[in-house]
């Protein structure tokens, strides 16, 4: 949904399939709310200027999902498909739910770069954030599984190439089936948004707790790797 105000002052020329936009568009406490991803961006302001095949982000600026959000870029468009160009977000404080169940608060310098291979490069800093959904291990092995699936047409999420940095401020909270721990992290996202993959490594602290074949085990400071590329896997 799209809601807001907005003043228009564009002349479109060419076809339909190969329309040519010239002008601008002033935004003016717009809203957008998608539901699947959760975003919430809320007063939204600034200028999209459109020269013939080109549109540019004139550093837009307002709040998405509770938090600070600017944008700048510039891409060109082939019709009604966005072929080249790169898009910059910076974000403060931003409310995020992703990977599933995974509740974080943070800070991100983005580059997005639109496309038929889209990718999604930059920095996350992760301010806070907790992991409380239940554990299914049976179901974790068969995800990071290779399986013959019918073949379909990709989503854009399958389509989308991550390479983000990710590290904490504060560290992760993990309260679930298997334990009550804190963990710091310092790795790289990468794979694509419907099937990312982890390398780098997480610091468990002292003092947690984990749950295993019905006994209670405390926990040691100690160190996870995760170095395989195509999967979410620790070593």
């Amino acid at each position: 949904a799209v809601d807001g105000a907005a003043t228009l002052d564009l002349r479109i020329t060419g076809t339909a399939s190969a329309p040519y936009v010239d002008g601008r568009i002033d935004l003016d406490d717009a809203e957008i709310v998608m539901r699947d991803p959760r975003v919430i961006a809320s007063d939204i302001s600034g200028p999209i200027l459109f020269e013939r095949d080109r549109v540019t982000l004139g550093n837009l600026k307002g709040f998405l999902n509770g938090g600070d959000i600017e944008a700048s870029g510039t891409a060109r468009v082939l019709g009604v498909d966005v072929a080249t160009g790169e898009f910059t977000f910076r974000m403060r404080g931003v409310a995020v739910e992703y990977p599933e169940n995974v509740d974080s608060e943070v800070d991100a310098q983005l580059v997005f770069a639109p496309g038929a291979t889209p990718t999604l490069k930059g920095d996350v800093r992760v301010l806070r954030g907790a992991y409380r959904a239940t554990i299914s291990l049976p179901a974790l092995v068969a995800f990071n599984a290779t399986r013959t699936v019918p073949r379909t047409e990709p989503g854009y999420f399958d389509r989308l190439q991550l390479d983000l940095s990710v590290s904490t401020e504060d560290d992760i909270i993990i309260d679930n089936n298997y334990g009550r721990f804190e963990a710091g992290a310092n790795v790289r996202l990468q794979g694509t948004g419907a099937r990312p993959a982890v390398t780098g490594r997480a610091e468990l602290r002292e003092g947690g707790e984990v749950f295993m074949l019905g006994g209670l085990y405390r926990l040691n400071e100690s160190t996870i790797s995760f170095s395989n590329p195509n999967a979410i896997e620790p070593d």
